[in-house]
């Protein structure tokens, strides 16, 4: 791969990510050939799989010191029938097989633990029936052999959970801190994860992803501690889904942070175009099956000791660092990030992230992470940016809203010869987008900003001039307003 210096932010040299001759590259082709789904889907796809299969063991020192997990958040939203499931049942194989083994034990573990304690209640029952029914009966003596007794009580089995979808806070939080601290939240039916209780705590959400320490109170039952945890969040999708969230919800996952941590994915449609023939199903390749061995070694280390702390190599540091000041800039005044520099705080961070998951692929979890794995993480998070700009920045979607306004004014007014539009007249007729007031005078005024048409007022309503470099023409005012009227019109 050729990379100019200085490193910038974002590096979009194509319509994909590009991430050279890599493993990650050939498992993600492999897949688009034999499913034929979209490959920005199966590339996030296949980065959370990693992510959950190695973060247990791993951790990423920043460049500037600090020591995070490498759990990666993530959003893939593709309409229906974009194989979304199939995608993931692929590439989560490992997640799901070891989330089978785990509660087949754990149901083994518990049918003992249920017999223990029984046969702990009836020890207690006869040596409390020896003690009373003794002539020199002695409360003292009851409580002190019941007190030696208490000591061999069974403990309660750590039950072992890798994957949840329709879950809580506090049935996460409690997995994740009876047994072991690391897990997968995800789903290939988004409704699932997002219509579940979980979603009301993303602040929760947000201090897992920094490997913060949390505590939930409760007053019924035991207090939930959690330390050191590791946490992927990958929720695939529809975009009516998200639509519906983002109206509806009573936490705002944008103010609060959670969506700037998430890497999302918007997939072009590949409906129509998955011919029979395009279809390899050979066993020609076989990258998807040593990927899922390379996450099923990993999951079987879970208690291989302590993590390996994974770090840049020099060259890397150096390239970090440049894009890190790279993206700081853009957050200034007129800057690709000025509105949206809560995203833009969790870029590099990512890019870090995601150097270490590849790092992770290529080499399982030794050595450092080297500069060319630093820059095709760079290429990947650049991507997964701008398609969360084009959904959740503020910028984006009022310039998008603006353009969609102004072409449906061209194709139906400004080629027909009219120059004045009440607004009203726009408000009730123009795209979906703009049928509200606020959004439609922000469209106006960016595009009025541009000079593109002016907007000014008369009487009680407010009208658009479509050709605000020539003068005021009262005559085509008259004629323009005066089909513009609540009686339907073939205009």
């Amino acid at each position: 791969m050729n990379y100019s210096t200085p490193y910038v932010f974002p590096a979009l040299n194509g319509n994909l990510p590009n991430i050279g001759d890599t493993f990650l590259r050939r498992v993600t082709e492999e897949v688009h050939r034999k499913v034929q789904a979209p490959i920005p889907m199966t590339i996030l796809t296949a980065i959370h799989a990693a992510s959950a299969g190695f973060q247990h063991r791993v951790k990423v020192e920043l460049h500037h010191g600090k020591v995070v997990p490498i759990g990666t958040y993530g959003i893939n939203v593709a309409n229906s029938g974009e194989r979304k499931t199939a995608v993931d049942n692929v590439l989560t194989k490992s997640l799901r097989e070891k989330d089978k083994q785990e509660r087949k034990l754990n149901s083994k573990r518990q049918e003992r633990y249920e017999l223990e304690v029984e046969a702990f209640k009836t020890k207690r029952r006869m040596v409390k029936k020896e003690i009373t029914k003794s002539k020199n009966f002695d409360p003292g003596e009851l409580v002190d052999e019941l007190s030696k007794l208490e000591e061999l009580k069974p403990e309660k089995p750590k039950l072992a959970k890798l994957v949840y979808e329709d879950t809580t806070i506090e049935a996460l939080l409690m997995g994740m801190s009876s047994a072991h601290n690391s897990a997968y939240l995800g789903s290939s039916e988004g409704g699932t994860v997002f219509q579940s209780g979980i979603m009301s705590a993303t602040p929760v959400l947000n201090a897992i992803y920094s490997g913060d320490s949390q505590t939930v109170d409760r007053k019924t039952a035991e207090s939930i501690y959690l330390d050191d945890a590791r946490l992927t969040i990958h929720v695939m999708t529809q975009p009516s889904t998200l639509n519906t969230l983002r109206s509806k919800q009573k936490v705002d996952m944008k103010g609060n942070g959670f969506l700037a941590r998430c890497l999302v994915c918007v997939s072009q449609s590949l409906c129509g175009y998955r011919f029979s023939y395009h279809a390899v199903n050979g066993d020609e390749d076989n990258y998807v099956d040593e990927f899922n061995s390379k996450i099923a070694y990993s999951l079987s280390q879970c208690n291989s000791g302590q993590d390996t702390i994974l770090r840049l190599s020099e060259s890397a540091r150096v390239a970090i660092a440049q894009i890190s000041d790279n993206i700081e800039r853009q957050q200034q005044p007129g800057g690709r990030y000025e509105n949206d520099t809560d995203h833009a705080s969790k870029l590099i961070e990512n890019v870090h992230r995601v150097a270490a998951i590849l790092h992770c692929l290529n080499s399982d979890v030794s050595g450092q992470i080297e500069l060319e794995e630093v820059l095709q993480a760079v290429e990947i998070v650049s991507f997964f940016s701008d398609h969360y700009m084009s959904l959740f920045s503020e910028s984006y979607l009022l310039a998008a809203r603006a353009e969609q306004l102004y072409e449906w004014i061209n194709n139906n007014y400004i080629f027909q010869g009219v120059r004045y539009l009440r607004c009203n007249w726009v408000m009730k007729r123009g795209p979906d987008c703009i049928r509200k007031g606020k959004p439609l005078y922000q469209a106006l005024e960016f595009l009025e900003e541009q000079q593109r048409l002016k907007v000014f007022n008369h009487k009680r309503y407010s009208v658009i001039d479509l050709f605000p470099a020539y003068g005021y023409d009262d005559q085509q005012f008259n004629n323009d307003l005066s089909w513009q009227t609540n009686r339907p019109s073939n205009r």
